[in-house]
């Protein structure tokens, strides 16, 4: 059976992963939320990310001993995954432990699924729609903060016309999903939004049915 590959973000009430300006600072995960995210990654050994997630990761690159807790705690965890940034543009990763493709290959994801005995974890939510057009994501993990933005970036994105959520199906295979409820009276952050991060309870949908190798197709 091959491991699976696993997608998580923040998401405002109103279903978007960023606000107008292409920020995601309404969402700052407490220590509570920040060690919940270190359990759900912690068994990977893989990520795979595009070039802007890999641009907000670049900071974990870095030593930071002023950091304590669940941070130190997730900054442990970093120097211990092998990484796979995925570009058009860049000409080359400053990243640890990391490899630059210029497109994503189904079929070399397949085969590290196939190979894996740990989940694979995929960063971003243009790569993760990708993955998902292409039968490979397994599993979506949201974590719902309580604000509304209005207009900006969905954490739904589209692909040959499947959209993908935390209810539905991706591409017609079945994938899994966690989400993590908000709890209002976390303290507001920035501008008065009420955008204190949620609590880490859990509720799965039924299991999923694992998507079948899914061909030769792939794009950056």
């Amino acid at each position: 059976m091959s491991a699976p590959l696993i997608y998580f973000s923040t998401v405002s009430l109103d279903n978007y992963r960023e606000d107008a300006d292409g920020r995601f600072d309404w969402s700052m995960p407490d220590e509570e939320v920040h060690t919940f995210i270190n359990e759900l990654f912690r068994p990977t050994r893989l990520h795979l990310y595009g070039r802007r997630n890999y641009e907000t990761m670049l900071y974990w690159d870095a030593e930071h001993p002023e950091i304590t807790g669940a941070s130190r705690g997730w900054a442990e965890l970093w120097n211990d995954v092998d990484k796979v940034i995925y570009s058009t543009t860049l000409g080359e990763s400053r990243m640890r432990r990391s490899i630059l493709r210029s497109r994503f290959d189904a079929d070399e994801v397949a085969r590290w699924k196939a190979e894996s005995d740990e989940p694979i974890a995929i960063g971003g939510g243009e790569l993760a729609s990708e993955a998902a057009r292409l039968g490979l994501l397994d599993e979506v993990h949201l974590i719902v903060t309580p604000v509304l933005l209005g207009a900006a970036r969905r954490i739904s994105p589209t692909a040959s016309g499947a959209t993908w959520s935390c209810s539905t199906s991706t591409a017609s295979r079945a994938a899994r999903c966690t989400c993590a409820t908000a709890s209002p009276e976390r303290a507001a952050r920035g501008a008065g939004r009420a955008a204190g991060p949620p609590r880490a309870a859990r509720h799965r949908t039924p299991p999923p049915t694992r998507p079948s190798h899914p061909g030769s197709r792939g794009r950056s």
